[in-house]
């Protein structure tokens, strides 16, 4: 249990959690990437003065609807408020997702089902549907939806990915259509391999091509119009726990391996030689998760070294050069033992070929592949690196200083997955206690502090509490003027780009 593990940690470091290394800013003179962030958000507000709306709306209005954009005034606001979207009961959520315009998001768990959700005219999310999986061995393991959001895919212990079309005239759940796709089927040596996983599944962004990573070391991309794998590659020394694409092109994209490293790969020059275009080595242990900013240029990756990386692509390595640690060890059984090890590891000099630009420390990589995500463009500007952790917590990381901003405490059990809303100040998380909670901002401002992180609702119930029906007025007033700053932000957004 996560309570067990901190208490572990506490006695294995004397009682006390050993303080975080300090880090070095990235200074906006050095980095592109903190020169964009600072360009689009200003300086970071100072928790004693945290900035007014009221003074930032006044300044836009006097200089001009061109001279700053939605994230300069909505990128502290953080969420901290917490309020329970559902629970399912005996069942471990595993994954969460949602569509590139925020109106639809879907969950996976261990029994099998795939629920989906959209949101109701108070902004609120419901449940909308609830579809079973078909060829599950133990959970499902990972899903995506295509842009439109009309569509998604899920795999598990299987050699199948599945692709599901959302028909809004299904007369039940069980009835959406179903889609076996097989990318091993052009491979006739690999098609009936009894113990294969695809461990990671992204779409493209035109949704026609699939990139996924398996168990046993491979890469493939598979074309949804041909019905063929593309290019099936080995291309790690250790199972490849997670891919994504670079940007919307698809022509670029990243995996990562328990073979502690990171491996870019171009599909336009070099797939057709099975080698990588380069390598980033750093991370002391295997990687469980790797995310990209969508620029091209940035990529983080998560490790069980229990770090969070940054890199930029133009410092990557070759293969040939690369000498990437020889570790292994299993993060899924926790013990005693299991802190000595992370701490002598914490302890130990960076990697010599370590060319990450920041590390961030804070988050509890432990029994199952956290993820961690950079936060939207629309309102952050992406100024934030969030995840999930064994602990049961979300952590809000500052990309240029690799300070915890915001820990958000509500599960009982681990937190595997994350999704900040596109355009909305909200976080949904998903845990293994069957919770699915959504944070949203309530005034509070980016300060370190602990905000309020009650769960609104009896665990026990679906429905809203007392104390939720008591506060409706207050909350209508939160939504109404959260809408009026949405509805301003969209409209800057929208003249900025005419």
């Amino acid at each position: 249990l996560p309570a067990m593990a901190q208490v572990d940690a506490m006695e294995a470091t004397g009682g006390d959690t050993p303080p975080a290394p300090p880090h070095r800013p990235l200074l906006s003179s050095d980095h592109a990437i903190a020169r964009d962030i600072l360009e689009r958000t200003g300086r970071p507000p100072s928790a004693s003065a945290p900035p007014s709306l009221l003074s930032s709306l006044r300044s836009h209005e006097t200089a001009g609807m061109g001279s700053t954009s939605p994230a300069a005034l909505s990128h502290w606001m953080l969420p901290s408020r917490c309020r329970r979207i559902d629970f399912v009961r005996d069942a471990q959520i595993f994954n969460v997702r949602m569509s590139e315009c925020g109106d639809v998001m879907m969950t996976a768990a261990d029994n099998a089902s795939l629920t989906m959700y959209t949101q109701n005219t108070k902004g609120r999310w419901a449940r909308r549907s609830v579809i079973p999986a078909r060829d599950i061995h133990w959970s499902v393991l990972d899903t995506d939806l295509n842009t439109a959001g009309n569509a998604f895919i899920y795999s598990s212990w299987s050699p199948y990915i599945h692709m599901c079309r959302l028909a809004e005239d299904a007369e039940d759940d069980a009835d959406q259509e179903h889609i076996a796709l097989n990318p091993w089927s052009s491979n006739s040596s690999l098609s009936h391999m009894p113990y294969v996983a695809f461990f990671s599944i992204k779409f493209s962004h035109s949704s026609r091509e699939i990139l996924a990573g398996t168990n046993n070391n491979r890469i493939m991309l598979y074309d949804m119009e041909a019905e063929s794998t593309t290019y099936s590659i080995s291309g790690h020394d250790d199972d490849t726990n997670s891919v994504a694409f670079a940007d919307d092109s698809s022509n670029v994209f990243f995996s990562a391996s328990d073979d502690c490293t990171c491996k870019v790969w171009d599909k336009r020059i070099n797939l057709s030689e099975r080698r990588c275009a380069g390598v980033f080595v750093g991370h002391k242990e295997g990687l469980t998760h790797v995310s990209s900013k969508g620029d091209g240029r940035y990529v983080i990756t998560t490790s069980k070294d229990q770090t969070i990386k940054l890199w930029d692509v133009r410092k990557m390595i070759q293969m040939a050069d690369a000498d990437p640690p020889q570790r292994s060890f299993d993060y899924r059984n926790v013990s005693r033992r299991t802190f000595g090890y992370l701490d002598q590891l914490a302890s130990e000099p960076p990697h010599p070929q370590d060319s990450s630009l920041m590390t961030y420390r804070g988050t509890c990589v432990l029994r199952t592949q956290i993820r961690s995500y950079f936060s939207p463009a629309f309102t952050t500007a992406q100024r934030y690196i969030y995840s999930g952790s064994q602990t049961g917590d979300v952590v809000v990381y500052d990309v240029l200083t690799g300070e915890v901003k915001k820990r958000l405490q509500g599960h009982h059990h681990i937190v595997r997955d994350v999704a900040w809303h596109p355009t909305l100040p909200s976080i949904v998380s998903t845990s293994w206690d069957g919770s699915i909670l959504e944070w949203s901002y309530q005034g509070q401002d980016v300060s370190g502090e602990q905000g309020p992180s009650r769960v609104a609702g009896d665990e026990s119930s679906d429905s809203e509490s007392d104390g939720e029906r008591e506060g409706g007025e207050e909350q209508s007033f939160q939504l109404a003027r959260g809408q009026q700053l949405m509805a301003l932000l969209r409209q800057m957004l929208v003249e900025d780009e005419y």
